[in-house]
């Protein structure tokens, strides 16, 4: 399914001086959770019955689609545009920059993203999925920290006739991080993830969405190299006909399975956002965002609670 500009925020980081000191003595680089954190969103399920018809599903786009509620099945049929291509200006602040157990950090940052993706119906009901995205991040008072990814992505979905608004997936994604200050990487991450999805309409504009996927990866360094078995729950609503929001729940558990005394971790994450389309390729957001790490190394626990907006704009063709 096609990816989107991302519409929730997450963390941000560092601040010069002396806390700098305070910084260096945080386990592991917090660069490689925030990034984690802006992961590309899996492939989403709609809650609108899909056409049976193979030609009616190459057009059927609810993902990309303003349309309110089920209006958008009673859209007259248009050529599919396999490729889509967005950008994305977003600003957020951040109560715990370095996602430090005690000794809290405030601080804004800037992030950009530019990506491509590609989808393509298969038959029925497979769909292939092929994205690659990069972003920036820039911090306001730790530039130290600045940093850039690339990530590309490849994923097929699986939405059989037989389970209306259920989708099973599986994708393979590599994480490149980069250090804007040395040039060099500091970081990398092949994975794979298996997943399913379910949504409940309750009503034209109103729907439930809930999920599971589990993801192994193989990384460098390895102390940083976890696996992840992750649940959630979310409700989507169309407030109008431009105006959307999203709540969701997520609980995790992360694996890390190369450390020498086994580390645990148990991550749970609250978020909501808010989208205005101003036009079909112009987009405003805003997002709330609060995560609670609980780790079996107290050194590795921390909350943090993050608030942004961005500007996305997107093109199919």
């Amino acid at each position: 399914m096609p990816i989107q500009p991302i519409r929730t925020c997450f963390i941000l980081c560092a601040i010069s001086g002396a806390a700098w000191a305070q910084l260096g003595v945080q386990p592991g680089r917090p660069q490689i959770e925030q990034s984690r954190q802006f992961d590309i969103p899996i492939a989403r399920v709609t809650p609108l019955a899909k056409p049976t018809d193979a030609t009616d599903l190459e057009t059927f786009d609810a993902q990309l689609d303003d349309a309110f509620g089920a209006q958008v099945i009673l859209k007259e049929s248009v050529i599919a545009k396999a490729f889509t291509a967005w950008a994305e200006v977003s600003g957020f602040y951040t109560n715990n920059v370095a996602l430090a157990r005690r000794g809290e950090l405030q601080d804004t940052f800037l992030a950009t993203t530019f990506g491509l993706a590609y989808r393509k119906a298969l038959n029925r009901t497979i769909m292939f999925d092929a994205s690659l995205r990069s972003s920036l991040y820039r911090y306001n008072r730790n530039r130290p920290l600045d940093f850039q990814s690339v990530d590309p992505s490849v994923s097929l979905t699986w939405s059989p006739q037989s389970l209306q608004n259920t989708a099973f997936y599986f994708r393979y994604t590599y994480n490149h991080l980069v250090s804007a200050v040395s040039g060099d990487r500091f970081f990398s991450s092949h994975s794979v993830s298996i997943g399913a999805q379910k949504a409940w309409a309750l009503s034209r504009s109103h729907a439930i969405i809930a999920g599971a996927q589990a993801q192994w990866s193989k990384a460098d360094p390895t102390d940083s190299q976890r696996d992840e078995y992750s649940a959630f729950l979310g409700i989507h609503a169309e407030l109008t006909e431009r105006l959307s929001a999203d709540l969701s729940y997520r609980y995790a558990i992360f694996d890390f399975r190369e450390t020498a005394f086994g580390r645990r971790d148990h991550n749970q994450s609250v978020t909501l956002a808010f989208r205005y389309a101003l036009e079909d390729w112009l987009s405003v957001s805003a997002s709330t965002f609060w995560t609670s790490n609980d780790s079996n190394f107290d050194v590795f626990g921390y909350e943090a609670w993050n608030l942004g907006g961005s500007l996305g704009l997107s093109s199919k063709f």
